[in-house]
């Protein structure tokens, strides 16, 4: 019986942690930054935002992110060349997945 339940346990924490990387638990509010974008990355599906304190953020980019300048949708394929312009990002950091953009902006 005990074996049953220590079994019943393991797969419970499997399941778990399974489910918390697949839907990663936000750990606080959406906030916003504004910098410099440094790079791109687009086989990571990264961006690198440096503050005007000199610090330099990542954030994820997924579908749903939305991409803007001068009011026109961007595609992420279009930031490359934004290299070195100012941008206001709008995101959320996840507990295990790092920082989500919500928005990016160019400025």
């Amino acid at each position: 019986m005990k074996k049953v339940a220590l079994i019943i346990g393991l797969a419970i924490l499997a399941v778990t942690a399974w489910a918390e990387v697949k839907n990663p638990v936000v750990t606080a509010k959406q906030e916003t930054i504004s910098g410099t974008l440094t790079i791109v990355s687009k086989d990571e599906g990264l961006i690198f935002v440096k503050s005007s304190e000199g610090i330099t953020y990542d954030f994820k980019i997924s579908g749903t992110t939305k991409i803007v300048a001068g009011g026109r949708k961007l595609m992420f394929d279009q930031l490359a060349p934004e290299v070195g312009k100012q941008v206001e990002v709008t995101f959320v950091p996840l507990k295990t997945a790092g920082n989500k953009a919500l928005t990016v902006e160019l400025k």
